[in-house]
């Protein structure tokens, strides 16, 4: 592989060899035509108590965390490190008795959310092993640093949504197109920028799964881009004499097929 400027595994520096330099303003073009596009998620009403999940079903906690298809029984402590959890548990304590029912036995206070379970159980890996640890993190897989970050994006946790980002550049290796797809659910427009320049410089076509997860105009704005990136690499050996003219039309063919992924 050529040297590059790429600066952690997760893509944030744009690679520089062997091609001509993008335009920073149509990569960021295509970056922000779905940042426009974002709309905020719906809540989920859950009809009664979901199963309860074993590994977290701390009895001297308060708090009731359901989800769609599990309960956590979590102490407030952690869930108030969450902006918006810390807030639900203040209004739902507003809407119960009195302090002393909250003390003395009274149903613990139950927040709905429609985050799946095990996103949030994920979530929690992370939190309480914060304490167990101490300084030491354990190592985390991709899927629940994902988990972290979706759940801390969501719920408005900024340390624990910078530590799941720093982890995931550090020790994972993701994609350009797994980068994008987290991106657009939770924004990190600094991993949009160098992925889709990655998409654009690459020599592999782009896939059928990898264009519905761009959409079609960000599609289309990427396959201009790497045709005009294809044209940049031919044309000047064209111009030098060192292109057979008898092949000329056959190489483009085929520049033509690189770049849309045709024939």
């Amino acid at each position: 592989m050529s040297p590059s400027t790429r600066q952690s595994r997760s893509g944030v520096s744009t690679p520089t060899s062997g091609y001509s330099v993008l335009s920073v303003s149509n990569v960021e073009s295509i970056s922000s035509s779905r940042r426009s596009s974002r709309t905020a998620s719906t809540s989920t009403t859950v009809s009664r108590a979901p199963p309860m999940h074993q590994d977290f079903s701390h009895t001297d906690s308060l708090i009731e965390l359901w989800t769609p298809d599990r309960a956590f029984l979590v102490h407030e402590l952690k869930l108030n490190k969450f902006s918006v959890f810390a807030e639900r548990i203040q209004k739902a304590r507003r809407r119960m008795r009195s302090p002393t029912d909250i003390r003395h036995g009274s149903p613990n206070v139950n927040i709905v959310v429609s985050q799946p379970g095990e996103d949030i159980r994920n979530m929690l890996l992370v939190i309480y092993a914060s304490v167990a640890h101490s300084h030491i993190m354990p190592p985390f897989d991709v899927d629940i640093l994902t988990s972290a970050l979706k759940v801390a994006s969501k719920y408005k946790y900024p340390a624990l949504r910078r530590y799941a980002i720093n982890e995931l550049e550090k020790n994972h290796d993701l994609p350009a197109i797994r980068r994008i797809q987290l991106s657009d659910t939770v924004s990190i427009p600094e991993w949009e920028i160098a992925a889709f320049a990655e998409l654009c410089r690459r020599h592999e076509p782009i896939s059928t799964d990898e264009a519905e997860i761009l959409g079609i105009h960000r599609f289309i704005d990427i396959s201009r881009i790497r045709e005009e990136e294809q044209i940049s690499g031919y044309y000047p050996a064209y111009r030098s004499g060192s292109w057979n003219s008898r092949i000329t039309k056959s190489r483009w063919d085929r520049a033509s097929r690189k770049v849309y992924g045709r024939g």
